[in-house]
């Protein structure tokens, strides 16, 4: 008697079946994000991912082909003009010398949800980078804006999938760096009586990353060797020993909620300031802001325009 082994499962494409891989792979691309957005215009061209709800099989290749090689990164600067963003995020997928490229500018919260950045399917990215640019010291302000920036990310990224892994890069910009100068300490806007314990600034903007609870491993770099030597890494071993750990909300709130009373302590608080503030849609240091409970990094459901699906592919920038 002869047996018959039974037929490999085949992907359920309908028509596309008939077609090669690599044909089918350039109607995918078709669906990649594409396009740099200026201050002036949202040049990012929003895709039309309906077809993923067609079928499993279909879904799961093309999700596979647009997360290939792929790398997320938000840029975070202390900048407070009117008229700079809150956050650039590029997205690059595909093998070295063949990748492509897009860049959304967002100038507020809301902003990212009216684009599709609401719940964010992570667990798709293969790397996942945050860029903080250094606040001038100087001006207690920039630190303020910087951590207030942070904690809307955090918010952000708290509320998408699992991110497997998280690289905070502290970098710099126009010859502002973390260290005043090479060789010196790190910088610390927030300076306090010798008793007390004065946070040092990354302190106070990398801090609120390692409170992520969809969080697998998160690792800092630094943009030159010579910065890495100047920081002091107690509070950031006990942030990463604690991430590890999964202990509670309170320690990390408190931590967290300390560094950013101190910094908004230190924030002068002026007309063009609150202006700015309201422009990129982050509240201005009004004195009851942190007695409220802001800095936690909830947002209210008003903020929010309905979102989609959280499981869907298309909350991605409408193109992701």
């Amino acid at each position: 008697m002869a047996l018959f082994g039974m037929a490999p499962d085949l992907p359920d494409l309908g028509l596309f079946s008939r077609l090669p891989l690599e044909v089918r792979q350039m109607i995918w691309s078709e669906f990649v994000p594409f396009g740099q957005d200026t201050n002036r215009d949202l040049r990012v061209q929003k895709a039309d991912l309906r077809i993923l709800r067609t079928s499993r099989d279909l879904h799961d290749e093309i999700s596979r082909f647009i997360y290939l090689g792929s790398c997320l990164e938000f840029s975070v600067s202390p900048i407070y003009d009117p008229q700079d963003h809150w956050t650039t995020v590029s997205f690059s997928r595909g093998a070295p010398g063949n990748r492509t490229n897009a860049t959304w500018i967002f100038k507020s919260r809301a902003n990212t949800r009216s684009r599709g950045f609401d719940h964010l399917p992570f667990h798709k990215v293969d790397h996942i980078i945050v860029n903080l640019f250094a606040p001038n010291p100087n001006f207690g302000k920039k630190l303020h804006n910087l951590r207030l920036k942070v904690d809307f990310l955090v918010d952000l990224l708290g509320r998408g999938s699992h991110i497997e892994d998280l690289t905070v890069h502290l970098a710099k910009r126009d010859g502002q760096d973390w260290v005043e100068k090479p060789g010196g300490p790190a910088n610390q806007t927030i300076k306090l009586l010798p008793s007390s314990y004065s946070p040092f600034d990354y302190e106070v903007v990398v801090v609120p990353l390692f409170s992520l609870r969809n969080l697998g491993n998160i690792n800092v770099s630094t943009h030159c060797a010579e910065l890495e030597e100047a920081m002091d890494w107690a509070i950031l071993d006990w942030a990463l020993g604690a991430a590890q750990l999964g202990v509670g909300t309170y320690e990390f709130d408190f931590m967290t909620a300390r560094f950013f009373a101190l910094a908004r302590q230190y924030a002068v608080s002026n007309t063009a300031y609150a202006v700015s503030q309201r422009a990129l849609g982050l509240p201005s240091p009004e004195p009851d802001d942190y007695d409220s409970g802001y800095g936690s990094g909830s947002v209210s459901d008003e903020d929010s325009d309905g979102g989609l699906d959280a499981e869907s592919d298309m909350d991605w920038g409408h193109g992701i």
